[in-house]
């Protein structure tokens, strides 16, 4: 089963990491970069960002993928987990990336889920 985190940094940047039964199979720097092209940044991030370029080829970042991994568990945001299903934490997001998800997800939707959001918790969505 593949279970992909989006993380909000300290710069507000999106990152991505993929999960494979359990254990970490990629991490990817800018998922949206990853998904452009493709019909729903959502379903790219269920199926694991297939065209994403595996980590180990990025030289630029000087960790390991299970380092990159921690250090987002750690210092980042969790935004969305989305696997089998999608869990969203509307409100731990930057206004830039609130926008990204309420276009990805639709209006009606969005307004949908801020009513139901809350600081901690996140939304279960039915997609």
């Amino acid at each position: 089963m593949i279970t992909t985190k989006i993380y909000e940094d300290k710069s507000n940047n999106m990152v991505a990491v993929v999960f494979e039964d359990g254990q970490c199979a990629n991490y990817i720097s800018c998922p949206e970069m990853a998904a452009f092209g493709a019909d729903s940044f959502i379903e790219e991030a269920r199926q694991g960002f297939p065209e994403a370029p595996l980590y180990e080829f990025d030289i630029m970042v000087g960790l390991t993928m299970e380092e990159a991994a921690a250090r987002e568990e750690r210092e980042s945001n969790l935004i969305a987990q989305i696997a089998d299903s999608v869990t969203i934490y509307p409100l731990r997001m930057s206004q830039e990336n609130q926008e990204f998800f309420q276009i990805e997800l639709g209006d009606d939707v969005w307004q949908e889920l801020m009513e139901s959001a809350s600081d901690s918790d996140g939304v279960e969505l039915e997609l």
